[in-house]
């Protein structure tokens, strides 16, 4: 989860620069709409895959990722994952 906002604090960062790098050359707009699609997917809550969707699903999944459990397992036989 630290990554994942490390990666939003960078993303942030670029778009502050995309924004400042296009000041006053004429291509204003573009960086606006390059900065809105980076910030979508930084700050939206509607979206699934944004940051903060992505941080929130894993904070509430409780169980151990896929890759640590066994393939055929005694104790875990029943779950329909395997």
């Amino acid at each position: 989860m630290e990554k994942l906002r490390d990666a939003s604090d960078m993303l942030v960062e670029a778009s502050e620069l995309i924004r400042s790098a296009l000041r006053m050359s004429g291509l204003e707009r573009r960086a606006e709409e390059a900065t809105g699609a980076i910030l979508h997917y930084t700050y939206l809550n509607s979206d699934p895959c944004s940051i903060p969707n992505i941080i929130r699903d894993l904070e509430s999944d409780r169980d151990d990722p896929c890759w640590t459990r066994p393939l055929a397992s005694i104790k875990n036989s029943d779950r329909k994952d395997i």
